[in-house]
């Protein structure tokens, strides 16, 4: 909020609903402050979930628990302020490319990555999960589709009988 009320971070002009005025600028821009206050707020609620996923499921990372939970924080909140980084006025281009937002959020994704191991997720079982469920919820709705279209089209011969008084052979 500090940020917002002295100027401190002034995002893109946006012809946006919620776009405000600030001063010293010409048109509207994106209030960066307002969402990052938002995404803290959603990030401090992850970061209460995992701390209370290893203070209550995982009490082998009991000792852990605070420097992975800060780990988790710090990391989340490297990758918000990246993201912030495309929205600002004036970043810091390399070659075409917001330098600081790129840079933070590869550190976020490295604290993350490092916060998932240290937890004991295992990449290749977790992805496997994921992509086995997809998979039997594609089919589910593959399955439920071929059996309206056998209904569709058994309704079709019915009606065609109807007309013509005859059934089809």
């Amino acid at each position: 909020m500090g940020c917002y009320l002295g100027g401190c971070i002034v995002g893109d002009p946006a012809k946006l609903p919620w776009a405000v005025l600030v001063p010293g600028y010409e048109f509207t821009r994106h209030p960066l402050p307002i969402y990052l206050l938002l995404a803290d707020i959603i990030v401090l609620f992850l970061v209460f979930k995992a701390y209370n996923y290893l203070k209550d499921e995982r009490k082998d990372l009991s000792d852990a628990r605070n420097g992975l939970t800060a780990l988790f924080y710090l990391s989340s909140f490297f990758i918000l302020r990246g993201i912030s980084e495309f929205y600002k006025d004036k970043p810091i281009y390399f070659r075409g490319v917001p330098f600081v937002g790129i840079f933070i959020s590869i550190l976020g994704l490295l604290g993350l990555l490092i916060f998932y191991k240290k937890i004991g997720r295992n990449f290749k079982a977790d992805f496997k999960s994921i992509f086995s469920k997809i998979y039997v919820k594609i089919n589910s709705i593959k399955k439920k589709e071929n059996t309206i279209f056998l209904l569709n089209d058994s309704l079709t011969i019915e009606k065609k009988e109807n007309l013509d008084g005859r059934p089809n052979s």
